[in-house]
């Protein structure tokens, strides 16, 4: 997407610099004799154009006509700022951790914050398995998911929190022993320095090993 983007901002600075007197050395195709034929590709590649885009379409008639949009002066400074802003670092924001190696947490009487702890990926630092909280660094949209999972008779559940807000319930109430999962995802509009977190709703249990059963994951989808 970035490549396609970068394309299309090169080819409108393109058209600016022709009417705003941008000059690039003069070329012309090789001197052709006969038959009329096609410059080469090599005569493009050094023709001083930054790139070029060729290809076929149908007009109404079913005629083939070649079409090609030109980029300009790969060594002018406007292409080389333009390029630069292009390309500058966007935010990047991903973590994904599993709760811990404690075996069954919970129940409790009342509601607990979950400190996810074993953190696989934490790109930006966003997430802080001190205290369980992520912070969105910028205003987005970003996309969270969780997997939790029971081994223990009774209740199974998380809450997602915004802020002080619940956003998301799932649980489940569970007759016999055994290990059940459930998964659930959730996309949301945050401003900068709004948190996002995971509890355990009192009277609740959760189940976590070595094996990494029980995660919470998020991650920066784009900036608004």
């Amino acid at each position: 997407m970035r490549v396609v983007l970068v394309f299309l901002l090169l080819c409108q600075c393109g058209a600016r610099g022709v009417r705003g007197g941008l000059s690039r050395p003069e070329t012309r195709p090789p001197p052709m004799s006969g038959r009329r034929r096609r410059p080469s590709a090599a005569w493009w590649r050094s023709s001083g154009a930054s790139c070029s885009l060729e290809t076929s379409v149908k007009d109404s008639n079913g005629k083939v006509e070649g079409m090609r949009a030109d980029c300009f002066d790969r060594d002018s400074a406007e292409f080389n700022v333009l390029v630069a802003s292009v390309l500058a670092d966007k935010p990047k924001v991903a973590f994904n951790a599993a709760l811990s190696n404690a075996g069954n947490i919970g129940p409790y009487n009342v509601d607990v914050t979950l400190k996810y702890n074993k953190v696989f990926t934490n790109v930006g630092d966003a997430y802080n398995p001190a205290t369980g909280f992520f912070t969105a660094p910028v205003r987005g949209v970003y996309y969270f998911q969780f997997t939790a999972s029971g081994i223990s008779m009774g209740a199974v559940g998380v809450h997602l929190i915004k802020n002080d807000y619940l956003i998301v319930y799932n649980g489940q109430w569970k007759d016999v022993l055994g290990m059940e999962y459930f998964t659930n995802s959730v996309i949301l509009e945050l401003d900068a320095g709004d948190e996002i977190h995971m509890r355990l709703p009192a009277l609740s249990s959760l189940y976590d090993d070595v094996s990494s059963r029980s995660t919470f994951s998020g991650s920066l989808l784009f900036t608004l």
